[in-house]
C-alpha cells in the first residue's frame, strides 16, 4: 500500500525557510500551519507540502481550507492523469483534458489558480517524458510547447511592490516566502511606504504574485511594476 507524506516537524521547516536563527525562532513560535515532507514525483519543486500526498504522486498545490479534502482531490487528479498517460494523446492534449477535469471537479480547490495550472502543466510534461506516447503520436508541437515552457520558466524578470506601513510579521512573510520559492528580494524602507523588488523566473514570480498581491498577511501589497503588465 502506497504511503503518504510524513509530517515535517516545525523545527525542520523553520531551518529550511528561515534566513537566520532569529527568523527560525519566530517561525517556531508563530507558524500554526502543518507542513509535510516533499515525497512527490518532482523532488526539487517544493521545500515542503501543505497537505499529504501518496509517494510519487504529483503535487498540484490545491488550496481548499481542509487538508483532507486537498489530499483526496490530489489523489483523484493523479489517478486521472495516469489514466490519460496510457492513451495516444500528446502532452498538450492531456493538459487540455486534465484542465477540463480540474474545472469540473476541483473549482473549490483553486483549480484556476496560476500555481495549480502551472503545476498541472509541469506534471503532464514530466509524466509524458517518462512515459512517451506511441511514436505515431509524437508531434513537433509537443517539443515546441516544451521549449516555450522551458524558456518562459528560465527567463529572469522582476516585480516591484509597494506596502504601506509595513509591519515586522509582514516583512518576515515576504522574506520567508521569497526563500521558499527561490526568489531574490530587496527592500527599501521609507517612513510610510516600503518598496520591495522581487526577482527570479517568470514562473516563480507569477506563483508568488498569485498568493501575495492584495493579501493582508503580506501588508496588502500593490504593484509598481510587473513584467506581465507592461
Amino acid at each position: 500500500m502506497a504511503k503518504m507524506s510524513k509530517e515535517m516537524p516545525l523545527k525542520v521547516f523553520s531551518k529550511k525557510v528561515g534566513i537566520d536563527k532569529q527568523e527560525q525562532e519566530w517561525i517556531e513560535k508563530n507558524d500554526k500551519d502543518t507542513h509535510y515532507y516533499n515525497n512527490s514525483a518532482l523532488k526539487n519543486e517544493w521545500l515542503s507540502l501543505s497537505y499529504p500526498i501518496y509517494d510519487g504522486d504529483y503535487y498540484f498545490a490545491f488550496v481548499n481550507d481542509k487538508v483532507r479534502v486537498n489530499a483526496q482531490a490530489n489523489a483523484k487528479a493523479n489517478r486521472k492523469l495516469r489514466e490519460l498517460t496510457t492513451s495516444f494523446l500528446d502532452a498538450e492534449a492531456i493538459y487540455k483534458e486534465m484542465y477540463q477535469f480540474f474545472q469540473m471537479q476541483f473549482k473549490q480547490h483553486g483549480s484556476s489558480d496560476t500555481m495549480t495550472r502551472e503545476e498541472l502543466w509541469r506534471a503532464v510534461l514530466d509524466i509524458r517524458k517518462k512515459n512517451p506516447a506511441p511514436k505515431r503520436e509524437v508531434k513537433e508541437s509537443v517539443m515546441d510547447a516544451y521549449k516555450t515552457m522551458h524558456e518562459t520558466t528560465l527567463k529572469e524578470e522582476m516585480i516591484t511592490y509597494r506596502v504601506k506601513g509595513m509591519q515586522k510579521p509582514e516583512e518576515q512573510k515576504f522574506i520567508r516566502s521569497a526563500k521558499m520559492m527561490g526568489l531574490k528580494i530587496t527592500m527599501d524602507k521609507g517612513k510610510k511606504d516600503t518598496v520591495i523588488v522581487m526577482s527570479g523566473t517568470k514562473k516563480k514570480l507569477r506563483d508568488f504574485d498569485a498568493i501575495a498581491r492584495g493579501k493582508s498577511s503580506y501588508g496588502d501589497p500593490s504593484t509598481i511594476t510587473h513584467f506581465d503588465e507592461k
